[in-house]
């Protein structure tokens, strides 16, 4: 294999390999076990997306528990946050009802149920630059771009010495 064509497979195995910063998997598990839920609550309880991904914790909800002390992949400690998020009577959309208690009623405690409105002083998503704040970006995407970008520029070289080949090799069928 010439060196030209090594690219590819180590390209490949950039993009492969990198992997997409997930938010703690168990950590709707703790909350349905601990609140005693039919179902696991949706990652949206506390993330932007429904993947969930890692530092994206936006809702009010999510940085509640964040504001007390949570934790990555530490269920007890989420466990204790709940006991002490019942205790304190936190309502992160200001409607009246605590958050564990809409949580255990399977209703969403980032959005007010009186208004329909998430509280007044919580700001919806931003992604990319908004106001001199970035978004990050997991640490495995930027890799697989670069691949992904080197792999195209490689493929785009390979396409012309080809084509550079080709017409070298008509010419001399003409002559």
């Amino acid at each position: 294999m010439s060196r030209a064509h090594l690219w590819l497979p180590v390209s490949s195995l950039v993009v492969l390999l990198a992997s997409r910063a997930h938010a703690t998997p168990d950590f709707p598990g703790v909350i349905a076990s601990k609140l005693g839920l039919p179902k696991e609550p949706p990652c949206l309880l506390c993330h932007a997306t429904v993947e969930g991904q890692k530092d994206n914790v936006v809702q009010p909800f999510g940085k509640k528990a964040l504001a007390y002390g949570l934790k990555p992949y530490d269920p007890q400690t989420l466990a204790s946050i709940l006991d002490k998020m019942t205790d304190a009577q936190d309502d992160s959309d200001h409607d009246g009802m605590s958050d564990v208690d809409e949580i255990k009623a399977g209703r969403d405690p980032n959005i007010n149920d009186i208004t329909g409105e998430p509280p007044e002083d919580y700001a919806p998503p931003v992604y990319g630059c908004h106001a001199g704040q970035t978004s990050r970006v997991p640490r495995g995407a930027t890799w697989a771009a670069l691949a992904a970008c080197a792999g195209a520029l490689g493929m785009l070289g390979l396409r012309s010495r080809a084509r550079q080949r080709r017409a070298v090799h008509a010419r001399r069928k003409d002559v």
